[in-house]
């Protein structure tokens, strides 16, 4: 087949929405459709996923793309990671899916790595599995009906029509189920979480075609499947060792390539990072280290529709520029706790420094200047990690965030390194198409499908920010809830 006039068609499963591009031979990218994602936030760390609605809108959106646009020729998946589900021989969920950000399972982790010397962390999928069948099939005499996995293994079964059961290994090693240094399950933790290997997804690479999607017209071959954040890495062109991205979405993630070698023996470095499969080709697995920080986007929801001190979080661009500081205010996103370097889930969100002169912009100021501080945290654990202080090396980002320029300009001045904006802000989306079009032989590897990639605009700091006083707030943050905050996973 002539590749060079064809079209891939992406499918990004987020964790607001699910989102259709259609990208072309000379990489040009654009968004086709878009249908939102049922995400509820329940007491008690409880995040589920209505999934009953997923097939008929991957299905009727997919179909009506390919119906429309006659020369697709492949299908990349990226998705959201460590979300899991349940499903029957027909594909339909069983339960209500489990999000990634879902950390109910907190106490059944620490009890693990104090009795068992199993150490997953709750965003891991592991327990979120366990969970699923305990909720439909608790002594486990029923598993021939079912099948679990995450969220790529579920788009490619319905695009397949159940054909398919696999999972690329960039999204595996979120599952917290894969043994260290290996491309395999590991028995131990399938055994102590008692989840039965027969409904779990064959492993599989990430860039190649692995199977065909039945379901659409011309059933066009399934030819890359990655996480998200491992997306965005190729998505932004971080296909080197020490090339280093950050997304700022929901939540927030540093990412950098450390090449083909696996540094780790621990779920966590010493810096509080994770190592974990950037991508795998037949030829390669390659991997990065990754911070994560709970909180980034989700904040400016809660300004909105919480608070109610915004309408929509695009406003805070103006407001917190024209506020032209934080009067002496400090924010610590910690709604759900404290990610990478601390890894405390008894850390509570904070504000202090409130006088009695105090407005709005100030505390709008100072929400974004505690999400830049935050991921400062992350770039340099990240770094740390990786064993290199360059301050020269920029950080390239994408994600929803990056349309703030306060945002970014408080991030290179708290960071004092450059601030380089992806070429696309759908870089998920973006680095899948590309890994698609590496699959079908259309580029010969990654490095010739990035090259030429150019940031869509640099950030350059204009002055040192001190972090003092934000560290000594987070420090605040700390220990709020002693019980979940003894909850250690090294």
């Amino acid at each position: 087949m002539d590749y060079t006039t064809k079209k891939i068609l992406i499918v990004d499963l987020g964790s607001s929405s699910i989102r259709f591009f259609l990208m072309d031979e000379n990489r040009v990218m654009t968004l086709v459709s878009i249908a939102k994602l049922d995400t509820e936030k329940l007491k008690g760390n409880i995040v589920t996923i209505d999934a009953g609605p997923l097939q008929n809108i991957i299905l009727d959106h997919m179909s009506n793309i390919t119906n429309t646009e006659k020369n697709v020729c492949a299908v990349a998946i990226t998705n959201q990671r460590a979300s899991t589900i349940v499903y029957d021989k027909t594909l339909r969920p069983l339960e209500k899916a489990i999000s990634w950000q879902d950390f109910r399972s907190v106490g059944r982790c620490m009890a693990l790595s104090m009795e068992s010397d199993i150490h997953l962390a709750p965003n891991h999928s592991a327990t979120k599995i366990e969970t699923l069948l305990n909720l439909i099939d608790k002594k486990r005499d029923n598993s021939a009906n079912y099948k679990v996995g995450t969220l790529d293994n579920y788009i490619a079964a319905v695009l397949s029509e159940g054909h398919l059961h696999v999972s690329d290994l960039s999204n595996a090693s979120l599952t917290g189920l894969i043994k260290r240094n290996t491309c395999q399950y590991d028995p131990d933790i399938l055994k102590q979480l008692n989840i039965p290997f027969e409904i779990l997804p064959d492993l599989v690479d990430s860039i190649r075609i692995i199977g065909y999607a039945t379901a659409l017209p011309g059933s066009p071959p399934i030819a890359a499947i990655l996480g998200d954040q491992q997306a965005s890495l190729i998505g932004q062109g971080c296909i080197d060792p020490l090339q280093m991205k950050a997304t700022f979405g929901t939540g927030a993630m540093v990412d950098i390539n450390t090449g083909t070698v696996s540094r780790y023996q621990d779920l966590l470095g010493p810096h509080g990072c994770t190592e974990i499969v950037a991508y795998k080709t037949p030829e390669a697995c390659t991997y990065a280290i990754e911070a994560i920080g709970l909180s980034a986007g989700s904040v400016m929801d809660w300004l909105c529709h919480n608070l109610r001190l915004i309408n929509d979080p695009a406003e805070t661009d103006e407001i917190a520029r024209k506020a032209g500081g934080n009067g002496g205010v400090c924010f610590v996103p910690a709604q759900q706790g404290l990610g990478t370097p601390i890894w405390d889930f008894g850390a509570k969100g904070i504000i202090t420094g409130i006088g009695p002169s105090t407005d709005k912009a100030e505390i709008i100021r100072a929400v974004l200047e505690g999400i830049a501080n935050s991921g400062v945290d992350l770039i340099d654990a990240a770094m740390a990690e990786a064993g290199t202080q360059d301050n020269s090396l920029p950080i390239s980002v994408d994600g929803g965030m990056t349309a703030n320029n306060s945002f970014l300009q408080l991030l290179a001045d708290l960071a004092y390194r450059p601030v380089h904006v992806a070429h696309s802000r759908e870089a998920t989306a973006y680095g899948a198409g590309l890994a698609a079009l590496v699959a079908i032989g259309h580029y010969n590897n990654l490095k010739e499908a990035t090259a030429g990639l150019k940031p869509s605009k640099i950030i350059d700091p204009t002055k040192k920010l001190d972090r003092q006083r934000w560290l000594e707030a987070r420090s605040k943050a700390e220990k709020n809830v002693p019980a979940l905050s003894a909850i250690k996973f090294h």
